[in-house]
């Protein structure tokens, strides 16, 4: 039966101490758990929260190759250098909001309700999933603001309500790589996190180009990605695009086929895709461009 509502699987190292290698809560039927690989000499399952005495048929644990753990495991905040607005006391820092530990809590200032947590991802990445937990309802509205330059403004990635115990949400992506979490209307005391995660966005689609800061101009290459006529999102950012034309085998298609719209760019291909047809976007950004990359997805196909 559904017993188990929370458990914590912990790994021996060579110091014989125990430490935190998964949590999570029910298990259900089968619970597969994917974390970082660990060198232990024992495994120890805890359960911390359960209905009725729980009953395990199996317990294993296995080295599994060709899993990505920085996109499919680990989020793209955990262990970045972590600043805030303000700190409650010393053992309420700001990285201990990134830490992937939720056992572990930054605290801001009782004082500072519209307090600000901000992450460096170390160079600009892709995302469209947030994932905050909080110990007490304080955040009421917040924004998730980024930028690829610390000269360059502020932009709005997404715009979140009322924050509650545990809040996930998926979010249009964006490219950046510092990225803040700005408290709009906050409680009677100051914001206190157990996490704060940026993931991946499912729908961000594949990379098919980046460039440096102080570009003009880009050419993407399309024909790896562009298999079959259909309408395709290229995402830039995030740097300001000032034009862009869709050329097929070097030759310019119609405007209505490569429309700039809100930041990206709708490609439209009409034309016979084949293993010989090369398909790519040339795009010219607005001066004092800001590094990024581009990635793109199919939105309809004919």
């Amino acid at each position: 039966g559904h017993r188990i509502r929370g458990y914590e699987l912990e790994g021996r190292d060579a110091a014989g101490k125990w430490q935190l290698l998964a949590e999570g809560s029910s298990v259900g039927h089968k619970r597969i758990e994917v974390f970082p690989e660990a060198t232990v000499d024992k495994l120890r399952l805890r359960i911390t929260k359960n209905v009725g005495t729980p009953i395990l048929r199996d317990f294993a644990a296995f080295y599994a190759e060709g899993i990505d753990i920085e996109t499919e495991f680990r989020a793209l905040t955990e262990g970045r250098p972590t600043t805030a607005s303000s700190m409650h006391s010393a053992p309420y820092a700001p990285s201990l909001a990134t830490d992937g530990d939720s056992r572990s809590r930054w605290s801001a200032a009782d004082k500072d309700i519209n307090a600000w947590l901000e992450v460096d991802l170390g160079r600009p990445r892709n995302f469209g999933k947030v994932v905050i937990s909080q110990l007490a309802d304080r955040i009421r509205e917040f924004v998730i603001e980024y930028r690829s330059d610390v000269n360059s403004p502020w932009r709005v990635a997404f715009t979140g309500g009322r924050v509650g115990d545990n809040y996930v949400h998926e979010f249009s992506s964006v490219t950046g790589r510092y990225v803040r979490l700005r408290v709009v209307q906050g409680g009677s005391l100051g914001p206190t996190l157990w996490n704060f995660e940026l993931w991946p966005g499912k729908s961000a689609g594949s990379p098919c180009g980046r460039w440096d800061k102080g570009a003009t101009t880009v050419k993407l290459d399309l024909t790896p990605h562009i298999k079959m006529p259909a309408t395709y999102e290229v995402t830039v950012g995030p740097a300001r695009i000032s034009s862009a034309r869709l050329l097929f085998n070097g030759a310019e298609m119609p405007p209505e086929d490569c429309v700039v719209k809100d930041g990206k760019v709708i490609v439209r291909q009409t034309q016979q895709v084949t293993a010989q047809t090369k398909t790519e976007l040339a795009i010219e950004f607005e001066p004092t461009a800001a590094a990024g990359d581009a990635r793109v997805r199919v939105l309809s196909e004919q």
